[in-house]
């Protein structure tokens, strides 16, 4: 009874061993470079262990169930088959790959060294770090400056944009081998992650209701906050977002970001103006930056500096 039970267990572990190598005879069968090529390795590694507890499993049911000895086997025939099968694939993939990898190393050093000779135009782009926020810009002036010149080559191109990167949106396109045909392939995934007009909005939006409470009265604070205000509410507007009907709502946004004493005075303001628009308020702050402006030493009562 012991001896059954023993080679029960060992047919379920077999049989659990046979659905794993499956999968990945499946997986070599249906092998797609663009997709599958990341798993090579891991499939391999795993096809080897499985191989060794197949083994294991096999010489004791030989051993212990001789009725059917002749049916184990078949079984051992047909796993042989399945694995030198994908074992051979595998193998071939991961030496192909291995060469890959040279070559784009070599490419990559190849460009580095080649830019290190030429002398490149001196064009100042803003480095992207992945920032949703941040994407606009560099897109915008990348287009222009880069993208569509024609007086650049391809690979000079992606060498920019490669420069051009760092964090989250280098990682993007680390893998892209660096030739001059995939210059367009790199700008295709950055465009396919990042020029995304539902997520650009959230972003903008988000950073509307960011709070960012100024502490004292400063006409540099206050120009600082009101550009960066009214720039996310233009990017909005461009990307067709109503903003012109959003007044009370950006007047709450942008009221509540005011240090005491802007505050304080615009409330004032806001109690004789009926119909309080956005434009009105942006108005209102703008003249009291003037005003602070206009207050330097000289004009308060201190003594002109020599000249």
């Amino acid at each position: 009874m012991a001896e059954q039970r023993r080679v029960k267990m060992l047919t379920k572990q077999r049989i659990s061993i046979e659905q794993s190598v499956d999968a990945i005879h499946t997986f070599v069968i249906h092998f797609q470079d663009d997709s599958s090529s990341n798993e090579i390795t891991v499939r391999l590694d795993t096809l080897e262990k499985l191989w060794e507890k197949f083994l294991k499993v096999q010489d004791d049911l030989e051993i212990l169930d001789e009725d059917l000895f002749e049916d184990h086997l078949k079984k051992r025939t047909e796993m042989e088959t399945k694995y030198y099968k994908a074992k051979g694939f595998l193998e071939t993939k991961v030496k192909e790959t291995s060469k890959e990898t040279s070559k784009d190393h070599l490419a990559a050093c190849h460009l580095t060294e080649m830019m290190a000779r030429v002398k490149l135009p001196d064009i100042k782009l803003p480095v992207f770090d992945g920032k949703q926020l941040n994407w606009l810009r560099f897109h915008d002036l990348f287009q222009s400056m880069i993208h569509t010149s024609t007086t650049l080559s391809d690979t000079q191109k992606f060498y920019y944009l490669r420069s051009s990167l760092s964090e989250i949106a280098l990682q993007l396109v680390q893998s892209v081998p660096i030739t001059g045909n995939n210059c367009n392939t790199a700008w295709n995934i950055l465009l396919d992650h990042y020029n995304n007009a539902d997520q650009l909005k959230q972003s903008y939006v988000e950073a509307l209701f960011k709070p960012f409470v100024l502490k004292r009265e400063s006409a540099s604070d206050l120009r600082k906050l009101v550009d960066s205000f009214e720039a996310n509410v233009k990017v909005l507007k461009q990307l067709g977002e109503p903003t012109e009907h959003w007044d009370t709502l950006l007047i709450h946004l942008l009221a509540q970001q005011l240090d005491p004493t802007s505050l304080r005075d615009w409330k004032e303001a806001a109690s004789s103006i009926p119909n309080m628009k956005y434009a009105d308020f942006i108005k209102f702050i703008q003249r009291r930056i003037t005003v602070l402006d206009s207050l330097t030493p000289h004009s308060i009562g201190a003594s002109p500096q020599p000249s």
